[in-house]
Formats: C-alpha cells, sequence, structure tokens
C-alpha cells in the first residue's frame, strides 16, 4: 500500500520487528468460531514522546489489490487504560491497515504530528498472503 489515508503527519511504519520497541502490540485472537476469520486486538502507547497524546485512529480494509473497502476514523478519547482496539476481517479476501495519530501539545498542526502505520495486518504476522477463492 503506497499511502494509507494520505495522511500529511510523518509516518512511522510498524513492523513485528519495532513494534514492541514502539510500545504497540498486535495479538491474533484465537477466539473466532470462524477458521476463515482473523480476530486481531492492538494495543497501542497512549502517549509518545514523552507528552505527545494519541489523537487519532483509522482502520482500512482492503482487497487482495490493496484497493480500499472501508475504513473508519475516529477521534480518540483518553480514558484510564491502554488504548486497545479490536478488528477483524477474513484473510483469503481481505487485508486490514491500522494508522494510529499522535499530536504534541503545542497544536503546530501536522508538523508536530506522527503517524504510526501498520500496512499490512497479514504481512505483520509474517503470514503468506492467503489466496482467495
Amino acid at each position: 500500500m503506497d499511502t494509507v489515508g494520505g495522511g500529511l503527519p510523518k509516518e512511522i511504519l510498524v513492523t513485528n520487528k519495532n513494534a514492541k520497541e514502539l510500545g504497540f502490540h498486535l495479538k491474533l485472537d484465537e477466539q473466532s468460531s470462524d477458521p476463515e476469520v482473523w480476530v486481531v486486538s492492538l494495543s497501542f502507547p497512549i502517549v509518545i514522546n514523552k507528552n505527545w497524546k494519541v489523537a487519532r485512529v483509522q482502520t482500512y480494509l482492503t482487497d487482495k489489490s490493496e484497493n480500499e473497502l472501508s475504513s473508519t476514523s475516529f477521534d480518540y478519547v483518553t480514558s484510564s487504560g491502554e488504548p486497545r482496539l479490536l478488528f477483524h476481517f477474513q484473510p483469503k479476501i481481505n487485508d486490514m491497515a491500522v494508522v494510529i495519530q499522535y499530536f504534541c501539545p503545542d497544536g503546530e498542526g501536522y508538523e508536530c504530528a506522527e503517524s504510526y502505520t501498520i500496512e499490512s495486518v497479514i504481512d505483520y504476522f509474517n503470514k503468506e498472503k492467503i489466496k482467495g477463492p
């Protein structure tokens, strides 16, 4: 995927090699009742760079050609506890991408923002892209 959502903030790719260092944890949940469906949980830091807070969460459902089929975007409201996102998709026909945006407290726009991007949940788990029907 060339650009997820076409955002302007500095983009940092989250991979299974750097996720722990960055404070992100992606887990494939085995509790799905349908073996064709992956249930995934993502936890991420509330604060980065000492005082930059999570501000926006975006998810993208894509087809195997990386065309966006559906997306969600919502402003994150800080609460107690570690932020967590839960989502599901069918890896034989789809993939998911996730973007978590952080803004600095001075509010200097996109020059003072960072987007942490998981471009492909399937690739994150080092799974071979599952061929569709």
